[in-house]
Parts: C-alpha cells; structure tokens; sequence
C-alpha cells in the first residue's frame, strides 16, 4: 500500500491538529478544519489504510486517531514544511555562535537556549559522550593555599575538572611547566597509549615534582577512562512546555519537569 497524496494531506492533518489540541483527530474533525474537498466516509476509510500502515492508531474504542512514532517519523521527513529563519533569527544565531567560547559544554548550553527561544518550546540538546576519550590538554588554576584546579579537556571535547592538594611550595610557575611538559607528551593519547618511555621522560623533566605527577597521572587516568559514559544534556525554555495543550494540567507534567 502505497502514499498517495490524498494520504499525505489526511496524516498532516492529523499531526497538525493533534499537536495543537493533544486530542485524538477524528474524519469530521479533519473534513471541516482543513477543507481538503472530500467527505468524512472517505477520510474515515484512508486512516484506516494508515492505521494498517502503522501510521496512526487509535488510542481506545471510539476515539479518533493519533499519530504513532513511525506516522511523527514521515511528517518530519516527508510532509512538514521547512519554514525560513527571519533575518532576526539569522541574526540572533550568528551573534551567539561568534562568541568567543572556550567549553564546549558552554557552547552546547547556549546553543540549547538559541533553540528554545527561537521555537518558543523546551529544547533538549545532548553533549558529547563523557567516556573514554583521548587527551588534548590540560591547565592548572590557583585556587587556595595548597590546592589547584586541574582542567582536563579530551579529545572529544568535554571538559573536566577536579581539585588537586599540590601542598604549599608548589609554584605558579611549578604547574605551568607540568602542564607543558603533559601537554607535549600526552596529548592525542589515552593513558592507554602513554607507553613506559614517555612516563619516564615526564618523570625524568619533573623530577622535582614526583608526587605531583602522580597524582596528576592518577587524576587523568580517571577522567580520560572514563567507563560511564554518559552523556549530559542540556535544557533550554523549559517552562515553555507549559504551554502546550497536554500539559494544561499540572498534574500532568510533574512526572515529566522531576525526569528533567
């Protein structure tokens, strides 16, 4: 059974007006809404072909229809309609994407926050796997008396960081000449990869700094190793989720906003 263009125009129908309304479509609903020149009995029989499609289905006896994921799936790739970005909208987008940022985690934040404002809904974006990933560089922040911060960031590029006791004669000048020497050696590596000789240059440049380096060394391990693998998402205008149709009732979207 094939998609004939009457069918086309009945499943938009039903995706449009159940996205505006968050009730199941039925043919009489379709017939005076959406003017398409053909009768409810003849409506009636093409969702029947799309429920046997796998299109739409019906959500109890009686009901009208619902688009399924594989119906939401077609609209998008097939039927809905790709409207142009206002030069405001180009605007605002290119303001915020030449920004100068230096994480990619601020970067996939502010892009979720783009999203949300310009689409009026709640956007989710999802970073960067957080799991095993080479390494590309890391730097060393003061942060008091006898702790730094050590900001790692992969290949992939995500971003960590983790406090470090580097005691008290530790100098600024002490870290910056860690993090070269573990930048040149290490970088584009897991610590899967840092093979015996290049830990001993590290050791052999560091010497001063043994306990440091392994500490260091033992910190990177963890983040570069990372077994979870987990990816972070980022959420932008939730609280416009409360103004579509479905969640009129608060009820409803508590379970949902204590998921996020």
């Amino acid at each position: 059974m094939q998609m004939d263009e009457r069918k086309k125009k009945i499943l938009r129908a039903i995706v449009q007006d159940y996205v505006d309304t968050a009730e199941p479509v039925g043919s009489r609903t379709i017939a005076k809404k959406f003017d398409l020149g053909i009768s409810p009995a003849t409506i009636r029989n093409e969702m029947s072909d799309m429920e046997d499609l796998g299109l739409i289905e019906q959500p109890h006896t009686s009901a009208g229809r619902i688009p399924s994921d594989a119906g939401y799936r077609y609209y998008v790739d097939w039927l809905m309609e790709k409207p142009r970005l206002s030069r405001k909208d180009k605007h605002i987008i290119e303001k915020e994407t030449t920004k100068h940022i230096a994480e990619i985690q601020t970067i996939i934040a502010n892009s979720s926050k783009i999203l949300s404002d310009l689409t009026r809904l709640t956007s989710v974006v999802m970073g960067p796997n957080k799991g095993k990933s080479p390494f590309n560089q890391m730097h060393f922040l003061p942060y008091q008396p006898g702790q730094a911060i050590m900001v790692v960031v992969k290949e992939n590029g995500a971003v960590e960081n983790q406090i470090v006791d580097i005691g008290e004669n530790v100098t600024a000048e002490d870290l910056q000449k860690i993090a070269n020497v573990l930048n040149e050696k290490m970088r584009g590596r897991t610590m899967a990869q840092v093979k015996k000789d290049i830990l001993r240059d590290i050791y052999n440049e560091l010497a001063r700094q043994r306990k440091l380096i392994d500490i260091s060394l033992e910190l990177l391990s963890d983040l570069l190793d990372n077994k979870k693998g987990s990816e972070e998402l980022y959420l932008g205008g939730t609280i416009n989720m409360l103004s579509q149709p479905e969640f009129q009732d608060v009820e409803k979207v508590k379970p949902l906003l204590q998921f996020l």
